[in-house]
């Protein structure tokens, strides 16, 4: 292959969209973790080797009660969040205790904010019920949030009054349809077997998976660029999961070394 092939397949590779996650949005997490889970060890949690994934491992409760900042045990458990930014979606994988046919507080709704200011710009409905605005898998511009009953971990109150409350949104109260994501909100499953056991404390058919991938032509171009935090939580906000992962997906260094030399070796040849 010529040098000016060559170069003209690297610019191929450095402007157009950067590798991205395949994930079917399934409620299954075999796109998402390393291996199949043991249903005995944390590292059951570990996602696939990809640098482009941020995740948070939260509470692995067992039988325990307390969470933070309320109480709960597996029921209400907030248990781990995968994010992973491509050059076209913002793919999510959230676990939980949280049965979406569950009695009492219903689960939250994924909440994003760009340029990590404590504003959380836009809200994905994960389930149609009547603490938020919305049906599932609708993307929302968000005005305003419903929040938790936690101004502080372990104190009640109106969260609207603390800086802890407002930081951890639970549904849309009120905002924009801008359009609609994938989304699947379902037992966990791994390979399309569900039932199974996950992390230390195994927890056998108590995990549930959301799981949506958000087109970023969805988002205001001036926002979809910068910095962002994913953040979930149930209506009451007993337990809260969240990671930020970075902005735009940059050309991998060695990547632009390897133009950098072409160019540098078509101007020797061109003199």
């Amino acid at each position: 292959m010529s040098i000016r092939s060559t170069l003209a397949c690297c610019l191929l590779l450095a402007t157009g969209p950067a590798a991205a996650l395949s994930i079917n949005v399934d409620s299954d997490l075999k796109d998402w973790l390393a291996g199949a889970p043991s249903g005995s060890s944390a590292t059951d949690w570990e996602p696939i080797t990809d640098p482009s994934i941020k995740y948070s491992i939260e509470d692995q409760t067992g039988t325990n009660s307390y969470l933070n900042p309320g109480w709960g045990g597996q029921d209400y458990d907030a248990e781990a969040i995968y994010v992973q930014r491509s050059a076209t979606h913002i793919n999510i994988a959230v676990v939980t205790g949280r049965a979406p046919g569950a009695s009492g507080y219903a689960a939250g709704d994924i909440a994003i904010d760009f340029g990590l200011d404590g504003i959380f710009d836009y809200g994905l409905v994960t389930l149609t019920d009547s603490t938020g605005i919305g049906s599932a898998g609708e993307l929302y511009r968000v005005n305003e949030w419903n929040l938790g009953l936690w101004t502080a971990p372990g104190v009640t109150g109106d969260a609207s009054t603390t800086a802890f409350g407002l930081a951890h949104p639970t549904s849309v109260k009120t905002g924009t349809k801008v359009g609609d994501a994938a989304l699947s909100y379902a037992e966990f499953k791994y390979n399309g077997v569900s039932g199974l056991g996950l992390g230390a404390y195994g927890d056998a058919g108590k995990h549930y998976v959301i799981e949506a991938s958000i087109a970023l032509n969805l988002i205001d171009p001036t926002l979809s660029s910068e910095a962002f935090l994913v953040h979930w939580t149930m209506a009451c906000a007993n337990d809260i999961v969240e990671v930020d992962p970075p902005g735009n997906v940059p050309t991998p260094v060695p990547l632009l070394l390897v133009l950098a030399g072409l160019v540098g070796l078509l101007r020797r040849r061109a003199k």
